[in-house]
């Protein structure tokens, strides 16, 4: 999106439209290399300025929107890795809550995102929302409402499922019992665990992650995509109609670890996403079920 476009879109865009170019704007600027990584709300504060006029009402929340909190939530780290490999960081002291994109440095993708398609590729879909919020809290570090952040806490109620993270030959699994298909880490595969920081997921330093680790899934969304694609010519280029494509289905939970037992807090460490793809069956989720579809259990979780 050009400059005039971008302009144009903050001036008179829908709610919608606005919250969608924000989550477009954060998976771009998530892929800079800031000199200083306690820079990564500063630098971005101007941007949010100019986003705030156009969204009265709607409070700033750690890179975040009040008015779009629901789907801004869902976002996963995109870097396709091995443990070993990592990229991403968690910056020390912590620069955000666990729950927002900026609590690390690493190239996240958010529901809904078009930055994984071909350009002769064209999103239409639907999201069903499964979880509610039931309060946020910020609190600033400045007098910029849109700079640092100290601190910040998230109270939502969801379907909870006990699971577990484990390692096995070099290679890290999201389980949830005996019967149940697990989740690897990596985004190569339809059901898939995307850690936030892969070689440092419970904060214990790189290189030191648990063998075993009691996580807790809460299921957030399943999205429908339909990826129509304009058909080609000869000399490569797209024209003409959509063609009817490939409907997939993702759903997504995230994933956390208890961060105190007595105040039962949690912290965010990724999300676990399933996907099924409506051309190979009418019904893909009734042929390979979701690990999070029953059995669960309703709680308020408080994550930080």
């Amino acid at each position: 999106m050009g400059k005039e476009e971008h302009a144009e879109l903050i001036r008179s865009g829908s709610r919608e439209q606005l919250s969608h170019r924000w989550r477009e704007l954060i998976e771009w600027y998530s892929l800079l290399n800031l000199s200083f990584s306690d820079d990564k709300f500063p630098a971005l504060s101007g941007l949010a300025k100019q986003m705030a006029r156009s969204r009265p009402g709607a409070k700033y929340l750690a890179g975040l929107w009040s008015d779009s909190l629901e789907i801004d939530l869902i976002w996963w780290n995109d870097e396709l890795i091995l443990v070993s490999k990592s990229r991403t960081s968690r910056p020390t002291p912590p620069r955000a809550p666990s729950w927002s994109w900026a609590a690390i440095d690493g190239h996240v993708i958010f529901l809904g995102s078009s930055s994984q398609l071909l350009p002769t590729e064209k999103p239409r879909g639907w999201s069903q929302i499964f979880y509610s919020i039931i309060e946020v809290q910020c609190t600033l570090a400045t007098s910029d409402p849109m700079g640092k952040v100290s601190s910040g806490s998230l109270k939502i109620s969801g379907d909870v499922f006990d699971c577990k993270i484990f390692c096995n030959e070099g290679k890290m699994y999201l389980e949830r019992g005996i019967g149940w298909q697990r989740l690897q880490l990596g985004t190569l595969w339809d059901d898939c665990l995307c850690l936030d920081v892969p070689d440092d997921p419970y904060g214990l330093g790189r290189g030191n992650t648990l063998k075993e680790a009691a996580v807790l899934c809460i299921r957030m969304a399943r999205e429908r995509r339909e990826h129509g694609r304009q058909k080609e010519t000869e000399f490569g280029m797209a024209r003409g109609r959509l063609e009817h494509g490939r409907q997939k289905e993702t759903e997504f939970a995230l994933v956390v670890y208890c961060a105190d037992e007595v105040n039962k807090t949690y912290r965010r460490i990724g999300m676990a996403l399933q996907t099924r793809d409506y051309s190979k069956c009418s019904d893909p989720w009734l042929d390979k079920p979701s690990c999070f579809n029953t059995g669960g259990r309703r709680e308020i979780i408080t994550i930080i």
